[in-house]
């Protein structure tokens, strides 16, 4: 039923394409003999299937279609789903709107529902009642161009009549009628209307209706993918974005036909999407044969007459006895913003997860990198922080591991607790929209087997466009994944130019099955041409990987702009709603791929122009731009747009954040660009070497829980401390005593990866990286 698609199987290395072939095309080979040589599939052979193709979103709904997968006999090492957004003329759409994906699974019952049949439909549509002749009706018009009036006959109608008493579905006849009941105007010379005539009706139809039961098939709706649009009023027509979910635990849904269901949530026209799943042959981490509906709707949230908690209530499951690996996924975004702590959107709310009636696991539900979002310039507020979810971005899921926690062939409870809240303005209500599901898995597959999951920079890839390019003597960043049962402790990395030289990284840590590791890899030249960069892992635990398949990747990268020694900066400043009492918290700073801030400036009034002229040696910098008031780049919700650029003394633009068509200077709480100096009027050093310069951080890498010791520039005062990621998300803030000699920090509740710490104070600035490892 519905549209069925085709699908195409590609080979990695020497390509081939398979086509479903028609009835007529197989027996004609059939005919003429067997195949010279038969199409295997192989492990790494990807398989490419259309859900949805260039479907354009007008209002509120959802479009349903039937979707043709591979049957049960292949298995996936991953299988992936692109979602593609494309801008229409108009935009992306103005608002940031909700948009799922679901696989409808059929479990085989069947319901029914009173529906109203009608007793029969004029033109297709059911209306009330329809004065109708029998025999051709006329209606006179007059024509300007001619000066007389003219007549013309009406559209027939068509009514069909619903009469079977055992089926009210079924049409039982038909006929042809034309309308009637209505005036038929005479005209003089100069269009005046002289006359009248009525035309009687035969008759009048009177829809009636009847009650009925209606048979439908019962579906039980199985999210695998969420969706938060951008604000896409600026976006040109044409612009399109591509992201890529992990889908591999549905592999069990998506076979054979299945209907695939997308839901968007907008009251206005949107984008153009495309939906393509992409199959990639071979064996997954693990097989999950069953996936469980728990929680799964939209929820009020702080209304004590109708509380959330009681739309989620302690569960209780029957653990799959084929399982040895149990998951609970939970995909949760807060939504409604007025009320008390501008719940649920704007409020940082944490979450617990209780097992057998005891907490197992906390659900911090906040995004802090939305103003550090790829997607930008967007329109709005885009760069708020919120409950699970930035505008433009995916909604991404929650996973806890339940296995040691469940016994398979026994029941279990499980409990979904929301922070206690009470909204105390009603009539803004606040929501968590919540699908949360068991996962039911064989496996794991390997004991020992790492993948090298992203290739961060150096990078073409436009969801780390933000920190790419980098200098040719950066360090590289990547992500990991352990696919292995054993806890992952250490592994080899080997990187470097395609091509070329490789450079080694014995990585060592914690790492349990599933989880992700970001690595920061010591520096390299990466030279000073576009190119492609490469990444191994290998020797998992110090053993052979089982699955060397996934191992490498490599990825395209460019490089920074070049340009001389001398840079002059423009920079307009903005004013948030043109309010005296705020701040613009614009800074900029030049450093180094140290981190050491060669210039820098800050404290600059609203709306006024500033010009400061840059000598750098040559090298290799970095450019940030940050707005620490507001986070709004240049471009604030009301109030004056500023803009800046930097330029050499060739005139050649380094860095441009206009205000123009594009708005690019929305650029959220930071922006940085990298550009490569190539010649010199001067010799440059850091501006801000000082009593700070002689801080450290011990141990690093660390589990999370370092030190910053003070002892070299001890003093009386306070120093800000700041703490955030490689992207810019902030992950701490506080102040320090100057006087006390060593600091402890603690950030062994932040996933494992790179972190910038900053210490400010009397004007000067520090900065260093500092790694955490996973315990």
């Amino acid at each position: 039923p519905g549209t069925v698609n085709s699908y195409s199987v590609r080979r990695m290395g020497p390509r081939y394409r398979l086509l479903l072939l028609s009835f007529a095309t197989l027996t004609a080979l059939a005919l003429a003999g067997p195949l010279a040589e038969p199409l295997a599939a192989a492990p790494g052979d990807t398989i490419r299937v259309r859900a949805f193709d260039s479907l354009l979103w007008k209002n509120h709904g959802g479009e349903n279609r039937w979707v043709s997968f591979p049957d049960t006999t292949k298995r996936y090492e991953k299988i992936l789903m692109h979602f593609r957004l494309k801008c229409p003329t108009g935009g992306c759409g103005e608002w940031d709107y909700t948009m799922s994906v679901y696989a409808q699974r059929r479990t085989g019952a069947i319901d029914s529902a009173l529906q109203p049949a009608p007793s029969m439909r004029i033109d297709g549509a059911v209306r009330d009642s329809v004065p109708i002749s029998l025999d051709t009706t006329w209606r006179t018009r007059y024509n300007a161009v001619t000066g007389k009036h003219d007549s013309t006959v009406n559209v027939p109608m068509r009514v069909v009549y619903y009469g079977d008493p055992l089926d009210a579905w079924r049409a039982t006849d038909s006929t042809i009628v034309w309308p009637a009941g209505y005036w038929n105007y005479i005209y003089g010379a100069a269009g005046a209307r002289l006359d009248s005539v009525w035309v009687t009706a035969d008759s009048i139809l009177r829809v009636t209706s009847r009650d009925v039961y209606v048979r439908f098939d019962v579906v039980d709706p199985v999210e695998i993918g969420r969706f938060i649009t951008p604000y896409g009023k600026w976006f040109r027509a044409g612009r399109e974005f591509d992201w890529v979910y992990d889908v591999t635990d549905y592999a069990s849904l998506l076979r054979d036909s299945v209907e695939i269901r997308t839901f968007y949530d907008g009251w206005s026209q949107g984008s153009i999407y495309t939906l393509d799943f992409e199959l990639i042959e071979g064996t997954p981490a693990r097989d999950v044969f069953r996936v469980e509906n728990i929680y799964t709707g939209g929820f009020t949230y702080g209304d004590p007459a109708n509380s959330i908690e009681n739309r989620l209530p302690e569960t209780t499951i029957t653990v799959d006895p084929r399982s040895t690996n149990t998951t609970l996924k939970i995909t949760t975004s807060g939504h409604g913003f007025g009320g008390t702590d501008n719940a649920g959107e704007f409020a940082d709310k944490t979450h617990v997860v209780k097992v057998n009636g005891q907490q197992r696991y906390t659900q911090r539900l906040w995004r802090e990198d939305c103003g550090q979002n790829p997607v930008y310039p967007q329109a709005g507020t885009w760069y708020y922080q919120r409950a699970g979810w930035c505008p433009g971005d995916i909604v991404y899921p929650d996973f806890f591991d339940l296995t040691p926690f469940v016994t398979p062939g026994q029941t279990a409870t499980v409990d979904y607790d929301m922070q206690p809240y009470v909204n105390e303005d009603l009539s803004k209500p606040a929501s968590y929209f919540i699908h949360t599901q068991v996962l039911y898995a064989s496996g794991p597959s390997f004991t020992n087997n790492v993948a090298i999951e992203e290739i961060r920079r150096p990078s073409t890839d436009f969801r780390f466009h933000r920190m790419n390019p980098i200098c040719a003597d950066a360090a590289p960043v990547i992500v990991l994944r352990n696919r292995g049962g054993a806890t992952l402790t250490r592994a080899v990395i080997t990187y470097g130019v395609d091509g070329g030289a490789q450079s080694r990284y014995d990585w060592t840590g914690s790492l349990a099955f599933m989880k992700t590791a970001e690595v920061e890899l010591p520096a390299l030249a990466l030279g000073t041409t576009a190119g492609r960069f490469v990444a191994t892992i290998t020797e998992p635990n110090g053993a052979a990987d089982e699955y060397p398949r996934d191992n490498a990747m490599t990825v395209a990268y460019e490089v920074p702009e070049r340009s001389s020694g001398r840079l002059f900066l423009s920079l307009t400043t903005d004013d948030f709603f043109d309010d005296p009492a705020t701040t613009n918290g614009i800074a900029w700073q030049v450093v180094n791929t140290d981190g050491q801030v060669f210039e820098a400036r800050d404290g600059f009034d609203d709306r006024t122009i500033y010009r400061d002229t840059i000598e750098l040696a040559p090298g290799c910098y970095q450019f940030v731009i940050t707005d620490d008031y507001f986070g709004d780049g240049l471009i604030p919700i009301r109030g004056t747009a500023g803009r800046y650029s930097l330029r050499d003394d060739s005139g050649k633009l380094i860095a441009n954040g206009a205000s123009n068509g594009e708005y690019l200077a929305s650029f959220g709480d930071r922006e940085v660009t990298s550009f490569v100096v190539t010649s010199s009027t001067g010799v440059a050093t850091p501006s801000r070497r000082s009593a700070l310069e002689a801080l450290t951080i011990f141990p690093n890498p660390s589990s999370g829980r370092f030190t910053i010791d003070l002892a070299g520039a001890a003093r009386a005062g306070v120093l800000s401390l700041t703490v955030t990621s490689l992207t810019g998300a902030r992950i701490l803030e506080t102040t320090i005593d100057a006087s006390e000699s060593t600091h402890a920090i603690d950030l062994s509740a932040q996933p494992a990866g790179t972190y910038l710490v900053r210490v400010d104070g009397d004007g000067e600035s520090w900065l260093r990286k500092v790694i955490v490892e996973q315990r």
